[in-house]
């Protein structure tokens, strides 16, 4: 016994620390696969489900946060709840929803990133578990997020057009106002009939009980007529444009128009482009708004109406094509500027980049494309085109996928193309220097620091 020990005390003396193997050396052995499983740090919740629907009602306005939450719950699962997901992607498009603080640049960054894109890849993979009950918060968070995912999409509208019976009015109005921004009324897929989906909605809408609804349901519905140029629809004789403006404006007074929200943008943008537009029921159009809630409108459009209708802030493509545009030395490019006609007394309409001495102006497009490869744009986009070429401007539309594709010189290349084609207008017909105009009884209230208020009614250029 002494002896081994005696061994023992021999082998120690032999053996330095530096010699004995640690744990980061054994694991450094270990193959990838092992070393990329994480061992929790805390005990595993039992029932995954809800712990994960409880932290994503925790995070419902954070995008960061929720998206750091979805890649935790993909690590730990393979196969998330579909449910889940949906919701995922309901609250990502809520907090960038029309009355969102988000600019477009955030919205856009958003999309962008790659973790975005896995959780659409994953709501694809089994689309088969959508719900009837999901379409309409699906089509809304995609509208709000300006991001046409067609594989998706075509899944929905044929649900949309099986469950046609099931909608309610609001429903109906929700889903004809995110599709038209989505652009499906641009659409030329045949084979899954969606240029014709919006056309089976708003005949839909006719079968309703218009008990049923709000006055920002007609109004946003009256808006869509708008933005798809369907102001005699379904004919002139029984034109639903008008009809919905008087429902509209059943229950409105010049109480509670100012605290309506996006219903009173809705009714202005539709006056004001029944004016510019001239359709042959113009008159019907106007006679359906009553004259009081006309004149509200038009007195506050700028101060109260169109500063929180308009989106703040610059996009992607608007500052690379502007960066481009500055590489190249042209300096006449207005950023978000309004345009609108020569006597109008407000401009409701603002283009992405506007040549005033060209008469031209440039549109941005973000949406993917057809699956073939087509370029389609969106409603919005398609609507400015359509009233920037009535009021005599020129429009040229920039989309993204073509866009990021090029390089930098080949850009310059496009730009120095398309400035070619619209020339300098000559001096007799635009005044790049216009004299100074005096306001002394303009019926124009000019204050220092102060955007111009309108102080009269009617006004001088816009028939009432």
């Amino acid at each position: 016994m002494i002896r081994q020990r005696s061994f023992l005390r021999a082998l120690q003396s032999f053996v330095s620390s530096g010699q004995i193997p640690t744990r980061e050396y054994l694991e450094s052995f270990e193959p990838k696969s092992l070393r990329r499983l994480k061992v929790f740090d805390e005990t595993p919740p039992e029932d995954f489900r809800k712990w994960f629907f409880e932290r994503l009602t925790s995070h419902y306005s954070n995008p960061r946060s929720i998206l750091r939450l979805y890649r935790k719950y993909i690590s730990v699962d393979d196969y998330p709840c579909y449910s889940w997901l949906v919701r995922c992607l309901c609250q990502l498009g809520n907090s960038f929803s029309f009355n969102s603080f988000w600019s477009p640049r955030d919205r856009q960054a958003l999309v962008s990133l790659p973790l975005f894109k896995y959780l659409i890849f994953d709501l694809i993979e089994r689309k088969h578990f959508i719900h009837p009950r999901h379409v309409p918060r699906l089509i809304f968070a995609l509208s709000a997020l300006e991001y046409r995912c067609w594989p998706l999409l075509i899944h929905i509208a044929d649900l949309v057009k099986k469950h046609l019976q099931d909608w309610r009015l609001s429903t109906l109005a929700l889903l004809i106002g995110c599709l038209v921004k989505l652009g499906f009324d641009n659409t030329t897929i045949p084979e899954n009939d969606l240029y014709n989906i919006i056309s089976l909605l708003l005949n839909e809408v006719e079968t309703r009980d218009p008990a049923d609804s709000t006055p920002f349901d007609w109004a946003l519905l009256s808006y869509s007529l708008v933005l798809t140029n369907r102001y005699e629809w379904p004919d002139h004789e029984n034109a639903a444009l008008p009809l919905y403006l008087s429902r509209a404006c059943q229950d409105l007074n010049l109480e509670n128009l100012p605290l309506s929200g996006w219903t009173q943008y809705y009714l202005y943008m539709t006056l004001y482009c029944a004016d510019v537009e001239k359709p042959r029921n113009e008159s019907q159009i106007k006679r359906s708004v009553p004259f009081h809630l006309q004149e509200s409108l038009f007195t506050r459009l700028l101060n109260e109406i169109l500063i929180h209708a308009q989106p703040q802030g610059s996009e992607m493509l608007q500052k690379d094509v502007d960066t481009v545009l500055e590489g190249m030395g042209n300096t006449e490019a207005l950023i978000n500027c309004s345009v609108g006609r020569p006597d109008d007394e407000q401009h409701c309409l603002f283009a992405g980049h506007l040549f005033p001495n060209r008469r031209l102006c440039f549109e941005y497009n973000y949406l993917l494309p057809a699956p073939d490869g087509t370029p389609v744009e969106g409603g919005l986009v398609s609507f400015r085109r359509r009233l920037f070429n009535k009021l005599g401007y020129n429009t040229v539309v920039i989309h993204r996928f073509q866009w990021d594709a090029l390089t930098v010189l080949e850009k310059e290349e496009q730009l120095m193309h398309i400035l070619s084609k619209f020339p300098v207008v000559e001096s007799d017909l635009y005044d790049s220097k216009p004299e100074p105009k005096t306001f002394d009884d303009s019926n124009y209230k000019y204050l220092k620091h102060l955007r111009p208020r309108v102080t009269t009614w009617p006004p001088d250029k816009i028939s009432v």
